[in-house]
């Protein structure tokens, strides 16, 4: 497994268009609100229409990280092809290339410090698990939301951490790598599961809205906190409030807990249910 990071125009740009047009996905920290306040000021000033902009913002993301410099390609959707050209258009205004060059300072600053935890990381990974993704290259970056998600490419993952915080994000970076191991295997899918999905609040399931996505993210949370009990290098994690409203998370744990696996293969996380 190869971990590094990376400093990415299109992401930076792509989000000043999320930004400039109000996009319902974005969350939104202090960091986000300064720049967006920034963002809104330029592109007026330079007479730039806003547009509809109603998919979610990971949505845009994998088109623009597939993108061969904003030009569409077969990993594209077909929908954003006038969503590229505009995030490109955007790129190629001066004032924007001047905010662009100023944000990447700071950028490439707080990636600086990301060395040391993603040794840690990668040398969790080796420990813990017998496999690995097909796809066995990520790239680290931060994010210019409160968020993370992880971004499949065609030969990467770009796991964009949140912009919460001045300190690596290590519990979203492990928890996105964590994505892309799971998401080679077929998860069982018990009665117990079934009925702890059914019973979750309307409120809870509509972040997700698919039974397959709330079991795939149930796992990855309670593998989080079962790693970093398990590994002296990590700080020991605890559920959030959003984990305990899944409910699944806490189970998984306990079941993990009580197997206590030291090396997680294919094969047990095939046969892993509760």
């Amino acid at each position: 497994m190869i971990v590094q990071t990376v400093e990415i125009p299109e992401h930076f740009f792509l989000y000043c268009a999320l930004l400039f047009n109000n996009n319902e996905s974005v969350r939104y920290s202090k960091n986000t609100e300064n720049l967006k306040s920034v963002v809104t000021t330029i592109l007026e000033r330079n007479k730039v229409e806003h547009i509809s902009m109603p998919d979610h913002r990971y949505q845009y993301l994998l088109s623009v990280l597939n993108s061969n410099n904003y030009e569409p390609t077969e990993e594209t959707k077909k929908s954003h092809d006038e969503i590229l050209k505009y995030v490109k258009s955007i790129s190629e205004l001066p004032e924007m290339n001047k905010l662009w060059e100023k944000e990447l300072k700071e950028l490439a600053l707080s990636l600086e410090f990301y060395g040391e935890p993603i040794e840690t990381i990668t040398k969790l990974f080796k420990t813990y698990f017998d496999f690995e993704p097909k796809t066995n290259h990520f790239y680290v970056t931060r994010n210019w939301d409160k968020s993370g998600m992880c971004i499949p490419a065609k030969n990467a993952f770009y796991i964009i951490a949140s912009w919460n915080s001045p300190k690596p994000n290590i519990r979203n970076i492990i928890h996105e790598i964590i994505h892309a191991y799971i998401d080679e295997i077929e998860l069982p899918v018990s009665e117990n599961i079934k009925a702890t999905i059914n019973n979750l609040p309307e409120e809870v399931f509509s972040n997700y809205k698919k039974a397959h996505t709330v079991v795939y993210e149930s796992l990855v949370r309670a593998l989080v906190v079962y790693l970093s009990r398990k590994d002296k290098d990590i700080e020991d994690q605890k559920f959030s409030e959003d984990d305990i409203a899944l409910q699944l998370p806490e189970k998984y744990l306990q079941k993990l807990e009580a197997d206590s696996p030291n090396i997680i293969s294919k094969e047990y996380l095939s046969n892993l249910t509760i």
